[in-house]
């Protein structure tokens, strides 16, 4: 595969010394992201990589939050936004320029390793972890949408939307047309719940690459361009997929040191349906086996 090499020097006033892109570890990520170094400054540069947000996870996430990762104001918004909420640190945005037609962020530079397992975290730092995102989830908003309040709406006009995206999103998956009676299921399993009250900051990926250790410890989150202000359950239902038994415990137990822990066994079937839509399976589970998951939190 031929490697993405962009001109990023008009975005520096001193010549680049370095070039190094930075690689998630796997191939369906959304932004190309570069650390840059001049004479003056060491930092992170990213720009979203599709000309469109189309696809089943920016495509349907655009449609259910508004969210959109070209738009360099949208995605300041989710950097200024999370800073003032995280407990974990979030790189500052130093300045926006523009590339060949598209918007590149350059962001701060973090301490770190990127987290390749939660199980490389101390019990310590899980629990600081789990404590941490209860934090998160403890900043509520009346309404659902995307951070920079470019859309919003009702929360209880979330039910109805999901639905509606998620069967969109099923019928052009890209394995195949998801089977109709797990939509079925899924959608009437929706139409049961009771609306939400509140909306939290949510990261529909949440996984291990989006965040920076040190010492067994989360020191960072560097990856935020999918967050959006839904339900909290989402995050904890992504986790389930990345948590062993120590882990989840750990996890869970410091969250409700925070907020009580939300209760995920009425929006499960929908919330793994949402996310098998999405795409959001790095573990390249088949679908018997991704709703089959063991579950982690109660």
């Amino acid at each position: 595969m031929t490697r993405f090499a962009p001109d990023l020097r008009s975005l520096f006033d001193a010549p680049v010394l370095e070039q190094v892109e930075l690689l998630p570890g796997f191939d369906d990520h959304g932004s190309s992201v570069f650390r840059v170094r001049t004479a003056h400054e060491h930092v992170v540069v990213r720009a979203f990589r599709a000309p469109a947000v189309d696809g089943p996870f920016w495509g349907c996430l655009h449609e259910l939050f508004g969210i959109d990762p070209r738009s360099a104001a949208e995605a300041a918004a989710i950097y200024e936004l999370l800073a003032t909420v995280s407990p974990f640190a979030v790189p500052r945005l130093i300045r926006v320029g523009e590339v060949a037609g598209r918007a590149w962020l350059i962001v701060e530079l973090m301490d770190g390793t990127p987290l390749a397992s939660f199980d490389e975290l101390s019990d310590d730092g899980l629990r600081r972890f789990g404590r941490g995102l209860a934090s998160i989830h403890a900043r509520r908003f009346t309404t659902f949408g995307n951070p920079s309040g470019s859309v919003r709406y009702e929360p209880g006009e979330f039910p109805a939307r999901l639905a509606v995206a998620l069967r969109a999103a099923a019928v052009s998956h890209p394995d195949g047309p998801v089977p109709a009676r797990w939509v079925d299921d899924a959608c009437a399993a929706i139409g049961r719940l009771p609306p939400p009250h509140a909306g939290s900051l949510v990261l529909p990926d949440i996984f291990p690459p989006q965040f920076l250790q040190r010492d067994g410890q989360v020191v960072a989150i560097v990856d935020v361009d999918a967050y959006v202000i839904g339900p909290r359950e989402l995050d904890l239902v992504v986790l389930e997929y990345f948590v062993d038994a120590r882990s989840a415990a750990l996890i869970a137990r410091a969250y409700r040191e925070i907020a009580p822990l939300p209760r995920l066994g009425d929006v499960r079937l929908a919330y793994r349906l949402f996310l098998w839509v999405l795409t959001m399976n790095p573990l390249a589970l088949d679908e018997e086996r991704w709703m089959a998951w063991p579950e982690a939190f109660a």
